[in-house]
């Protein structure tokens, strides 16, 4: 599959390519990109691959995407997994973004709008939708507090992302 300007599993270190490849797009039709050696998105069409997402995220080493480019910290991939408990319901997988930093950012776009959470590794998911405006503030939660995550996931603005 040639896919112009784009690498499948890009800098991503798999134990066995081939076998590991074909299953993902079996399954779900991964695609990875690395846009300017900054970020790195995977773009999904399965609803239920969360657990996945974090086996592809504990992957990347440092240097993914160039030199100065790190890997997402074990405490962020913990956040993810404990966060994720609260996503089951989720119908609308994300586009997953990761920063040159380290952070990786869950993305649902509707329109010209989109939702984003954002993991950095401490503790906590910041929810934001863009373009802003004051009645949909973002807002932060404790990862570990599935009752929060989902009570603002299944509010109408958030929900007509992630198809709850």
């Amino acid at each position: 599959m040639d896919l112009p300007g784009r690498e499948l599993f890009a800098n991503v270190a798999i134990s066995n390519p081939l076998e590991d490849l074909q299953s993902a797009i079996d399954r779900a039709a991964w695609e990875v990109s690395v846009f300017g050696g900054t970020h790195e998105v995977i773009e999904t069409t399965n609803d239920s691959l969360f657990d996945s997402f974090v086996v592809h995220l504990e992957r990347l080493r440092n240097g993914w995407a160039g030199p100065q480019s790190i890997a997402p910290s074990k405490e962020i991939v913990r956040d993810i997994s404990l966060a994720a408990v609260s996503m089951e319901k989720v119908l609308v997988a994300p586009d997953i973004e990761v920063d040159e930093d380290g952070t990786v950012v869950f993305e649902w776009k509707n329109g010209g709008r989109s939702f984003c959470l954002t993991f950095t590794g401490n503790g906590t998911v910041v929810g934001t939708i863009s373009p802003w405006n004051a009645a949909e503030p973002p807002w932060r939660a404790n990862v570990k507090d599935e009752i929060a995550i989902a009570e603002k996931l299944e509010t109408e603005s958030i929900s007509a992302f992630i198809g709850r």
